[in-house]
This record gives C-alpha cells, structure tokens and sequence, in this order.
C-alpha cells in the first residue's frame, strides 16, 4: 500500500511531538507496524457505536 511507510514513519516520530496525544483514527488507518509503533504508548482507547435504533453514537472504553 502506497500510504503504509508514511504511516509508519508517521507513528515512530508522532509520541515525541508532545507529551500527551488523541488520535482520531479508523482501525485501517492505524494497523500492522503503525499499531505496532504506537501500542507501547496508548493509555487508553475507545471505540465509537452507533446504534441504528437511537440514531445515537456512544463512546465505549475498547481497551486500557
């Protein structure tokens, strides 16, 4: 995939921009290495659902 090394480089050098961070992203933006690059600095992580019968997103505690 063309936009893989970027991502990768992307997620080695993005935890020594600031102390703390919050990403935004979708699990095919952030998988394989680029997970990998991060995984030993996330805190905490969440997943948006949407429920189709409240029309309403709520955000659920995916990992800590």
């Amino acid at each position: 995939m063309f936009a893989e090394p970027y991502r990768n480089s992307i997620t080695l050098h993005l935890p020594d921009l600031a102390s703390q961070l919050v990403l935004f992203v979708t699990d095919e933006e952030l998988r394989d290495q680029a997970r990998a690059n991060l995984e030993s600095k996330i805190g905490a992580e969440y997943r948006l659902e949407f429920d189709n019968e409240t029309s309403c997103t709520e955000i659920v505690e995916f990992r800590v």
